[in-house]
């Protein structure tokens, strides 16, 4: 396996400076792209965070962690993954789709700009 150096996403969010709009493009794109890969192949993430991202020496995104993943074609009512990421169908118990990892994905876009999490669970 590669070497990742920070870790995690969430390391590089918290420990620079905050990032350029050039860097959120390139990261922004990076994370679309590897988010339609997976949904192309037929999976539902289930718990995009930027703790489930890897950042390689060279800045690339690596999506990992699909402990909770499911088929896209299942149909969901099940709550899993974290909490601050949850859609709101989520949240509500409702029947949902790849769109809550969609969800997700702005909630990182949004820390991306702002550094801080998104309680979206708090009302």
């Amino acid at each position: 396996m590669q070497l990742y150096q920070p870790r995690d996403f969430h390391a590089l969010l918290v420990n620079r400076a905050p990032l350029s709009v050039a860097e959120i493009r390139f990261f922004g794109r990076k994370l679309v792209a590897g988010l339609s890969h997976i949904h192309e192949a037929g999976i539902r993430h289930c718990d995009l965070k930027p703790e489930n991202v890897l950042v390689d020496t060279g800045m690339q995104l690596k999506i990992t962690d699909l402990g909770l993943a499911e088929e896209s074609s299942a149909v969901s009512h099940r709550t899993a993954g974290t909490p601050g990421y949850w859609a709101p169908e989520v949240l509500e118990g409702k029947v949902h789709t790849d769109k809550i990892d969609v969800f997700s994905l702005g909630v990182i876009f949004h820390q991306m700009f702002s550094r801080k999490s998104l309680n979206i669970t708090a009302g």
